[in-house]
């Protein structure tokens, strides 16, 4: 069963990334020089330079800012829209442009999910674009809102995880005790 699950877990991984290859190629080709892709030097292998964002959290804060709309196609062995990249682009004051996770809507919002959330290359390429002719303080209100929606959606998963704790935990209490009566 766990090499069924790895294999599995490879063939998502592989596909994932020449899901994001195809995006990304499609970037560079609309937007040439205005786009800047950020990874590992892998990219190279496509004849696409990439840049090293960094480790210092206060590296990418000032480069996904600098940038104002950064695209980002979710991790490379997860389908939640929701980690560390995506809350610091949130957080940085850039819009985030992503692919459509399964919990998009809930962790977002819909207006933010219909807006910003893609399924498609031209899909992504419209919302860019539409971004671009309006300006970002056109959607500042919307990404806001979306981050109010995030703390929230946080809120409740971390309530649910500590009721789990306390469960766990007061039921191992109560086992011990059997075990010493």
């Amino acid at each position: 069963p766990l090499n069924e699950f790895t294999k599995d877990l490879e063939k998502f991984y592989l596909k994932r990334q020449y899901s994001r290859l195809y995006f990304v190629k499609s970037l560079k080709e609309n937007y040439g020089d205005l786009f800047h892709l950020y990874g590992t030097k892998k990219w190279g292998l496509y004849d696409l330079k990439s840049k090293s964002i960094g480790f210092d959290k206060k590296t990418r804060m000032k480069e996904y800012a600098k940038a104002g709309i950064c695209v980002d196609f979710l991790p490379q062995t997860s389908n939640s829209c929701i980690y560390n990249r995506s809350l610091e682009i949130f957080n940085s004051g850039s819009i985030l442009i992503q692919w459509k996770a399964f919990n998009s809507e809930i962790v977002f919002g819909k207006e933010y999910s219909d807006l910003f959330c893609f399924y498609s290359v031209n899909e992504m390429i419209s919302k860019i674009d539409e971004v671009r002719s309006n300006g970002l303080d056109y959607y500042d209100n919307i990404r806001k809102n979306a981050i109010r929606k995030i703390q929230i959606y946080q809120d409740k998963i971390n309530l649910k995880t500590i009721k789990k704790c306390k469960t766990i935990i007061t039921n191992q209490k109560k086992n011990k005790e059997k075990t010493y009566n």
